[in-house]
């Protein structure tokens, strides 16, 4: 709460410049969410707690902001969320959550964050370079509680023991029993599916290498066991969830059936109805939906993607069974701006589009009770207008949509472009339904490629790249050329040579789904490039190495090299520019 009150304090002085005003909060049984009374004499919030109350402070800083002035509108408001926990990654970097991004997160109406750990005290955030960080993870929990955060622990443990096995009971004691141990305080833990691999004894399924990650027989089609309900998963399930409940009694536990999508429809609603009554089933909104676009393309949603809206028929089944079991129901529903159609952008400007996605949640929320929602995977949230409006559409008493997204076009673009941007959100929300997420596209062009464009250079570059810096001094008259290190090795391209790459890529229907170089397979040294800019400005300028400017040992890279064979194979894409001719 005092971190709430901190920030509008500092709203109001520095955005709005405006000081005095009377706020007084109570909270108590009031109900769910809050309530806000604004009059001449001030403004009163009654909350049902602290991080109710904050959350009308961050309304009253919202309604400013659309005001564009520090005025409030007399009357009484009432705001309930719809969803908790809304749980979400860091867009930044697993488990990095630095003051400013989890205020932006507080703000956009987000409760719960996603702490990935591998083992006791070791953070899961490098494990696909095969290491782990050190972390105090109850520190963390604490430190998420001061800004109203919940902490969910996103189990990355490989617990490959069978619960037969003599030494299963310390096994699964000390790893998953050590997790729970070290983060007193989590709200709760989330088992996914596809990271349950252990030595099944079901028929159905392969022997699985967790060394090698794959199967032992690698000609044998049966399914991986994490991806199958396997006979004997709850025997296992039962072993992990004893062990972290032992030392966080309190803990929920929530099973995500991400990978279950793929497993015949029995096996999968009798693995449902096998839950313990105290667990929560988590099933992903979109995931499966069959569609035909409009130029006959036939496939299904085969991961997180707003192309379709959802709620698909895999969610349906195991939503519907969990009801009739009386489990709790959340959604992996990616409605926070972000899916892996293009998960490497900030948000996805498609906000018709997600009205849609939000509307069908809220739908799904009055089927099957949908309790909570995980907003986004690994690309994490950007807040962004998509999440501000996000943050009405799961408000009851919440701004309705067509007069809040008037009010963000007026507030961001000026009273005068209100229909341009309208007209192009449309534009980008209509489009986005073509988008057909397939394997080859969200494991493509926005999210591992194609394209990889080394170094480019050129016309209205920024003028901090290497390539501007230098010149800048010699067009100043400076004799004496200041740079850092000069063994740094790059693969320059010419900015016209990087734009006909991305161009042939795109014309090209054998480059789908591959991770492509666009790179000239030459590479020069940064001293090299200074004494060429030299030679063409100022022969009589010299280099001078200047300590301030050299990168710390382990942030520098030494050699950026690209090899172009697949590019020239696969397009008719050649470098047209030298690097001499370039400069």
């Amino acid at each position: 709460m005092k971190t709430a009150i901190a920030d509008f304090r500092d709203y109001l002085e520095t955005s709005m410049r405006a000081g005095g005003g009377k706020v007084r909060i109570e909270t108590g049984d009031v109900g769910k969410g809050y309530e806000t009374t604004v009059s001449a004499d001030g403004v009163v919030i009654r909350a049902k707690d602290d991080r109710q109350a904050a959350q009308a402070l961050f309304h009253l800083e919202d309604v400013m902001n659309l005001r564009r002035a520090p005025f409030l509108p007399f009357g009484t408001t009432r705001r309930v969320p719809r969803f908790s926990p809304r749980m979400v990654h860091s867009g930044l970097k697993r488990d990095a959550f630095p003051h400013e991004y989890l205020m932006r997160l507080a703000h956009a109406g987000m409760d719960t964050v996603l702490l990935f750990i591998e083992r006791a005290g070791l953070s899961a955030c490098n494990t696909h370079n095969g290491t782990g960080d050190e972390i105090d993870c109850g520190a963390f929990i604490r430190r998420m509680r001061d800004y109203g955060f919940d902490t969910y622990i996103y189990l990355q443990a490989t617990g490959f023991k069978h619960p037969s096995d003599p030494d299963a009971p310390a096994f699964f004691d000390d790893l998953y029993g050590g997790i729970s141990k070290t983060c007193p305080g989590a709200k709760g833990y989330i088992v996914v599916d596809e990271k349950c691999h252990f030595p099944s004894k079901d028929p159905h399924v392969c022997k699985w290498d967790p060394k090698t990650r794959r199967n032992v027989d690698p000609r044998d089609p049966r399914p991986r066991p994490a991806y199958y309900p396997c006979s004997d998963y709850h025997d296992w399930l039962k072993c992990v969830t004893d062990s972290i409940l032992r030392y966080s009694p309190e803990a929920e536990i929530v099973f995500w059936t991400y990978a279950f999508v793929w497993a015949p429809y029995e096996p999968r609603m009798e693995f449902i109805r096998r839950m313990p009554k105290d667990m929560s089933l988590m099933a992903t909104f979109e995931m499966g939906i069959p569609y035909e676009k409009r130029n006959g393309f036939r496939a299904r949603v085969n991961d997180y993607s707003i192309s379709e809206i959802g709620p698909g028929p895999f969610f349906r089944e195991q939503a519907g069974e969990a009801v009739r079991q009386g489990l709790k129901v959340y959604s992996q529903a990616n409605t926070a701006g972000l899916g892996w159609d293009f998960g490497t952008i900030p948000y996805n400007p498609v906000p018709y589009q997600w009205r849609r996605r939000w509307e069908a949640l809220c739908a799904a929320q009055r089927e099957f009770n949908v309790r909570g929602v995980m907003e986004c995977h690994h690309y994490g949230v950007w807040p962004s207008f998509i999440t501000e409006l996000e943050k009405e559409a799961y408000t009851v008493g919440g701004i309705p949509f067509d007069e809040h997204i008037l009010k963000i076009a007026a507030r961001d673009f000026g009273e005068a472009n209100v229909e341009k941007a309208l007209a192009a959100w449309r534009g980008f929300s209509d489009a986005v339904r073509d988008m057909p997420p397939t394997y080859e596209n969200q494991y493509g062009p926005f999210r591992l490629g194609p394209a990889f464009p080394f170094n480019t250079f050129g016309p209205r570059q920024s003028a901090r790249a290497v390539i501007p810096t230098i010149i800048t001094q010699l067009l100043s008259g400076a004799e004496e050329i200041k740079l850092g290190s000069l063994t740094p090795t790059r693969d320059f391209n010419y900015v016209k040579d990087t734009a006909n790459g991305f161009y042939q890529i795109f014309r090209s229907e054998e480059t789908i789904g591959q991770e492509i170089n666009i790179s000239t397979q030459k590479e020069i040294s940064i001293g090299q490039l200074a004494e060429e800019l030299i030679r063409q400005i100022n022969p009589e300028a010299r280099i001078v190495c200047d300590e301030q400017r050299l990168r710390p040992e382990k942030s520098e890279v030494n050699r950026l090299l690209g090899c172009n064979a697949k590019i020239m194979a696969l397009t008719d894409w050649r470098p047209q520019y030298t690097f001499e001719e370039g400069i």
